[in-house]
């Protein structure tokens, strides 16, 4: 639970409840309750448990569009960048091959399994790095996919295990995302800073923090041939590649400086 003002800005559902509660005094005391959503829940109970428990917010602000709509949306109701430190990041640029990296936490909700699939639509110069670890509950779910890599037929596809957050983009062409419920584009917005043009999906929150064709791209997500060609046709022609690394750090620095987004929050948690 944070502070600003005479709002009081709550990140945990659960403790919404308890402080709508006691609205009564809130009110008397000036306060504002702001439920700042930053999570999907998948399931009909989450959904159902989180429309509720918005009913005691005088105001609701979220991270993306796609994490508000789990509510009813309101007056009240606003989509905020929450601020983000980024800064403009040092990348080692690619070199021979069209590196596509798929990066953070190896899990079922992330798909990442799809690029098997993926890669056996693409060209030979496509090839694809996977970057993250997994918990103990995805622990066997990786190690499916590692059994599936030491076939010949998925020579193309590496995976570098946990690599160091600064490092995290070097020697990559592009940053793939299959997960259609992420909440946010923190990791876009990271992969942009670094000159890292996202490729995304057309479902949950991070095409919002994608201009196609300027700041990354977004596909369908339901057509992976029409992913295929996407990297088939960035991979043989990188004639603008330069320009689109320089169009994400130009979009970074429109879209994420801290004073605007803060600005832009204040004004999301407050009537």
């Amino acid at each position: 639970m944070r502070f600003r003002a005479s709002s009081i800005v709550i990140f945990d559902a659960d403790v919404l409840f308890f402080a709508g509660i006691f609205k009564l005094i809130h009110r008397l005391r000036g306060n504002v309750l702001v439920l700042d959503i930053h999570d999907y829940y998948p399931s009909a109970r989450g959904q159902r448990k989180l429309r509720i428990v918005s009913m005691f917010a005088d105001r609701v602000v979220g991270v993306s569009h796609f994490v508000l709509d789990q509510i009813s949306v309101r007056s009240n109701t606003s989509r905020c960048v929450r601020p983000m430190v980024l800064t403009e990041a040092i990348r080692e640029r690619p070199v021979g091959d069209f590196v596509v990296g798929i990066v953070g936490r190896v899990s079922s909700d992330k798909d990442v399994h799809r690029v098997l699939e993926l890669s056996r639509l693409t060209s030979n110069d496509v090839v694809y790095s996977i970057r993250g670890g997994a918990d103990a509950s995805s622990a066997g779910y990786l190690a499916s996919i590692l059994v599936e890599l030491e076939k010949a037929e998925f020579s193309n596809i590496r995976y570098e295990g946990v690599v160091e957050r600064h490092a995290l983009y070097d020697g990559l062409s592009a940053l793939l995302v299959f997960n259609t419920t992420e909440p946010s584009g923190r990791v876009v917005a990271e992969a942009q800073a670094a000159g890292c043009p996202p490729i995304v999906p057309n479902s949950g929150g991070a095409f919002e923090y994608v201009e196609d064709g300027r700041s990354g791209f977004v596909y369908s997500h339901d057509d992976i041939d029409g992913l295929a060609a996407l990297l088939n046709g960035l991979g043989q022609n990188r004639a603008n590649s330069f320009e689109l690394e320089q169009a994400c750090r130009e979009w970074v620095s429109e879209n994420y400086s801290p004073d605007a987004s803060a600005a832009m929050y204040a004004q999301g948690i407050a009537l």
